[in-house]
């Protein structure tokens, strides 16, 4: 999704309304699955159209940022799982905190050599497309969660995991803003010349 932000916003607000229609249609009965199959395929379909008509995009390194952000997010979740079968029981606060910048720097570093290698893996169509499916899956889940927030009922038979995902959320947006601030302090320290490269 970081691939090209232009996409990612415009993507968004195209499926919205989407996402509007299949709610009304539904009569507010949602199904992860029944939306997922029809937003991705949107999403996806948005994406390509784009990577075709656009040629001075970023999303062209999509294949390749993809490959760096899951490599980065394979590395932390191994150390994660290395740290809980140290520490016992980590905080989400702190889970998240530690977790997302470092995943970020891992990925910042991963990403140059990344796109020397792989950033011919897919046409510009093709990394259009992967953005879009990814974008589309994204706002989905989000859109789902919310949902459930409002009425319960209208999320079946995962009113369950609604339910959890609301509980983590508070110690969630703590480690969010805890991490996004020691990302954004050390960031400043450490890559100032990256920072303010155009």
């Amino acid at each position: 999704m970081y691939s090209s932000m232009r996409l990612v916003v415009f993507i968004a607000l195209l499926l919205l309304p989407v996402y509007i229609i299949y709610f009304i249609n539904t009569l507010g009965e949602l199904s992860l699955v029944g939306l997922l199959k029809l937003m991705i395929p949107t999403g996806l379909l948005i994406g390509a159209g784009y990577g075709a008509v656009s040629k001075r995009s970023r999303v062209k390194f999509a294949d390749a940022k993809t490959l760096a952000g899951l490599s980065a997010g394979l590395v932390v979740a191994v150390l994660f799982f290395f740290a809980e079968a140290i520490f016992g029981n980590i905080h989400i606060v702190w889970a998240v905190a530690i977790a997302c910048p470092l995943t970020g720097a891992i990925y910042i570093m991963l990403v140059p050599p990344y796109i020397r290698m792989y950033h011919g893996l897919l046409p510009p169509i093709g990394d259009g497309a992967l953005v879009g499916a990814s974008v589309a899956f994204f706002i989905s889940l989000c859109l789902f969660v919310m949902a459930g927030t409002i009425d319960t009922n209208m999320t079946g038979d995962l009113i369950p995991e609604i339910d959890k995902i609301l509980d983590l959320l508070p110690g969630t947006t703590v480690g969010g803003v805890l991490g996004a601030g020691l990302a954004g302090v050390t960031a400043g320290m450490l890559l100032t010349n990256w920072n303010n490269r155009e």
